[in-house]
């Protein structure tokens, strides 16, 4: 049974996360001198566990191709051995690639490898969600030379039936766009040697900033087979205390509700 509690409702002594309306950092969309566009961007999606292709495929037809942004791109990078397109799309490059000892970080080095240097980049998990404007938002806010990142993301754990809002000023990692061929992710071998926020800093230094955004316009979800451990995912909601607790204003719950009959599936996952 999951309970859904308003942002000013308070649980077991511990009060919801509050998103303050401004925050060091932040830059809201309209604030930056930027090119008129419309500039292309590139989605780099990536992946090599059988268990997400559903997922994966999901976050294709309802979350990329819903995009409102005009000029766009997905590029996949596939090795499960199954396509995960059921025909062909303008809008969608895929290429499958040997399973076999592969990383992350190198599956989107094949991906960066399908963009041309002009183009703007961004990560496309597999299983998670953005809302239509996302990728609009974003662009209406980029700067060239910059990498721009949205500064909240709402997290729900299918595994205890709980989520929130993380948000950061200096922004979260994993919603990254930024233009250009700004080089390659760090591999040794078979194993990624830098995360997200290593390749951002690496790349562009202190040329990185956020952007406000609605609480909703980026979920990603946790279901045990995550990269990030429980804890560094859910962040300060971890652990079986937390079961059924989400912190989530009542008037986005039908939004939110919608989310889930899409995801959902990812619910068999569990692994804990």
């Amino acid at each position: 049974m999951w309970v859904f509690l308003g942002v000013g409702q308070v649980l077991n002594d511990s009060a919801p996360l509050r998103i303050p309306s401004e925050a060091r950092h932040v830059i809201r969309p309209g604030e930056l001198s930027v090119s008129t566009g419309p500039e292309r961007i590139c989605a780099l999606l990536v992946i090599s566990q059988p268990e997400l292709r559903l997922s994966a495929r999901s976050s294709i037809s309802h979350s990329f191709m819903r995009q409102t942004y005009p000029n766009k791109r997905l590029l996949v990078v596939n090795a499960t051995g199954q396509s995960l397109l059921e025909e062909p799309s303008p809008l969608v490059l895929e290429q499958m690639v040997d399973g076999a000892h592969v990383s992350v970080a190198s599956l989107r080095n094949v991906a960066l490898e399908l963009g041309a240097a002009d183009d703007w980049y961004c990560l496309w998990d597999a299983d998670d969600y953005s809302r239509p404007d996302r990728l609009s938002w974003q662009m209406a806010c980029r700067r060239d030379g910059y990498s721009c990142l949205l500064r909240s993301q709402f997290r729900f754990n299918f595994c205890r039936g709980s989520g929130r809002v993380v948000a950061h000023a200096a922004g979260i990692p994993a919603t990254a766009i930024w233009p250009g061929n700004h080089g390659r992710f760090r591999v040794s071998g078979s194993q990624s040697v830098e995360d997200d926020l290593s390749f951002l800093r690496r790349h562009f230094g202190a040329r990185i900033y956020s952007v406000a955004n609605p609480p909703l316009m980026s979920v990603a979800f946790f279901h045990g087979l995550n990269v990030l451990s429980e804890s560094l995912f859910m962040e300060s909601m971890s652990g079986p205390e937390f079961a059924g607790r989400i912190e989530l204003d009542a008037a986005l719950v039908p939004e939110f509700q919608s989310v889930l009959a899409i995801y959902g599936l990812l619910s068999v996952i569990k692994t804990h």
